[in-house]
């Protein structure tokens, strides 16, 4: 289940910013394991995407009326880190 929202990981447990966060269950397909047999960087950032819509959308905020309220959804950051396959 991804959770969207500001957070905290320690080990074990995930601590969040807010008290409940929006939640939305993703579901990697077939086509979203890449040539490492793992889920493709490109596909976390489509579903923090379809998350951030999502809960727009749970807000009454959508594609249809985001311009009334003069905003935009966007990732504010994204950090990919390397790690050496032995």
């Amino acid at each position: 289940m991804l959770k969207c929202g500001f957070f905290k990981v320690k080990v074990k447990n995930t601590i969040w910013d807010y008290p409940e966060p929006f939640e939305m269950e993703v579901y990697a397909q077939e086509s979203d394991i890449d040539g490492y047999h793992h889920v493709n960087n490109s596909v976390y950032l489509r579903w923090m995407d379809e998350c951030a819509r999502e809960h727009s959308k749970a807000l009454g905020i959508d594609t249809a009326n985001a311009s009334e309220f003069q905003i935009v959804i966007l990732v504010d950051g994204v950090t990919l880190t390397g790690a050496a396959l032995n």
